[in-house]
């Protein structure tokens, strides 16, 4: 019981209604990265999503890489993706 009495607490003491039901948005896409741009460069270069994320991110295991190749490259509205990758 003492748990949900001090929510309500928490929300006056972080002004809740100044934020609303919804948090602040996030900002707009930025640039790249260092380490996406060496993620594209070796995806042109070997054609592979996991190998490039594997060098450009340092990462020893496959399926790290694999996630983060697959998360990087779904991002073709990101600026220098798409002109990177055409």
């Amino acid at each position: 019981m003492e748990w949900f009495g001090s929510l309500g607490r928490h929300k006056r003491l972080l002004g809740a209604s100044s934020f609303g039901c919804h948090p602040p948005s996030m900002p707009a896409a930025t640039a790249l990265t260092v380490k996406q741009r060496r993620l594209v460069k070796h995806y042109l270069e070997t054609g592979n999503g996991t190998e490039a994320a594997m060098v450009a991110y340092d990462v020893a295991d496959r399926n790290t890489a694999r996630s983060i190749g697959t998360e990087n490259l779904r991002k073709p509205n990101r600026p220098g993706f798409s002109s990177s990758l055409a």
